[in-house]
C-alpha cells in the first residue's frame, strides 16, 4: 500500500492475522499435519468482548482444534500413554491406553500424582501392551490438575517411566439469572423488552450460557455479561400463570447445569389513562418469544 510520507502506519494490525491450517480437514496445523496440507489463511479477529457480535455476524474465525494426533495412533515409545491426550479434560471413567513393553519386562502399573503425591490406578499387570488398553481409571473424587505416569519395571531393576498432565473436571458448572427478579412485572406498551442476565460460573472454561422460556430457546452469550432480550408480543389472552425463565451454562467438558427462577416473570395490562375514559384500551399480556442458543447441561 502507498501512504503519504509521515502517514505511514506505526503499528502491526492485530486484527487480521494469518494461521496455518491443515486444508484437508479445518483443523489448525501442527508437526502433525503434512506439509502439502498446510494452507494459511487470514481471519478477521477480534477482542473476546466481541464474541457474540462476531457469531450473530458469521465472521470466520481461526479453529480452536489442533491437528493430531500423529502417526494414525500407532504409539513408537515403549513406554507411553497415548489416551487420554497431553493436557486432555477427563471426566467420570477414562479409559487409559497406550504402550508397556520392554526388552526385560516384568511388569508395569500406572498411577496419579498431584503435589507429589502418587496414588495407584489399579493392580500391578505383568503382561505387555502395545497399543492397547494399559487400565481403567474412576475419576470419582478427583477435581483440578493432575499427573498420569506409567512405570515399566524391568527384570534387573529399572524402571521406565512416563508421566502427562491430565485435567479432571468432574463439578457441574453453577449459574444463576440475577435480572429480571422472581415475580417481577412488565406493563403493556411501556415495556417493549424483557432483559435476562445470568451469572456463570465454571472451575475451567466454559463454552456459552443458553437461555430458555418455557422450554424454548431465547438465546445465548459467550461473553460477560451474559445476557439476552425478549421482544415482548401482546396478545387477548391472559395465562393463569407467567412464562418461566431460566438459564443454562455449557462447558466445553459437556457438563451442564441449569438454574431456574424461583416464581414466574408475569406482563401486566397497562393502566387505563385518566383522559381516555369513552373508550378503555386492550389489555392482554405480550408473551416473550424464543431464541437462545446451547443451553441444555
Amino acid at each position: 500500500d502507498l501512504f503519504i510520507r509521515g502517514k505511514e502506519p506505526k503499528q502491526q494490525d492485530n486484527v487480521y492475522q494469518a494461521f496455518e491450517i491443515n486444508g484437508s480437514n479445518g483443523k489448525r496445523a501442527s508437526a502433525c499435519t503434512p506439509p502439502d496440507q498446510i494452507q494459511r489463511v487470514t481471519y478477521q479477529v477480534l477482542g473476546s468482548n466481541a464474541a457474540d457480535w462476531v457469531r450473530e455476524q458469521g465472521i470466520p474465525q481461526p479453529p480452536v482444534e489442533v491437528d493430531g494426533p500423529c502417526g494414525g495412533g500407532e504409539l513408537a515409545g515403549d513406554v507411553q500413554i497415548g489416551v487420554p491426550t497431553i493436557g486432555a479434560r477427563v471426566k467420570g471413567g477414562v479409559q487409559i491406553t497406550g504402550n508397556a513393553r520392554s526388552a526385560d519386562f516384568r511388569a508395569y502399573r500406572l498411577e496419579v500424582g498431584q503435589g507429589g503425591q502418587w496414588v495407584p490406578i489399579g493392580s500391578e499387570h505383568g503382561e505387555q501392551i502395545s497399543n492397547g488398553p494399559l487400565e481403567f481409571w474412576d475419576t470419582t473424587g478427583f477435581d483440578g490438575m493432575y499427573n498420569l505416569r506409567l512405570l515399566v519395571m524391568e527384570n534387573s531393576g529399572n524402571v521406565l517411566t512416563y508421566e502427562m498432565p491430565v485435567v479432571v473436571d468432574n463439578n457441574a458448572p453453577a449459574v444463576q439469572i440475577i435480572h429480571p427478579t422472581p415475580d417481577q412485572i412488565y406493563v403493556m406498551e411501556t415495556d417493549e423488552l424483557v432483559s435476562i442476565t445470568a451469572e456463570a460460573q465454571d472451575d475451567w472454561e466454559m463454552d456459552r450460557v443458553e437461555f430458555y422460556m418455557d422450554g424454548n430457546k431465547l438465546g445465548d452469550a459467550t461473553v460477560a455479561p451474559y445476557s439476552v432480550r425478549w421482544t415482548i408480543k401482546m396478545t387477548d389472552v391472559v395465562p393463569k400463570s407467567g412464562p418461566t425463565v431460566y438459564a443454562t451454562r455449557c462447558p466445553r467438558a459437556d457438563r451442564l447445569s441449569t438454574q431456574h427462577a424461583s416464581s414466574p416473570t408475569r406482563t401486566a395490562p397497562s393502566p387505563p389513562s385518566r383522559s381516555s375514559s369513552a373508550r378503555p384500551r386492550r389489555s392482554g399480556t405480550r408473551r416473550p418469544t424464543a431464541a437462545p442458543a446451547n443451553a441444555s447441561l
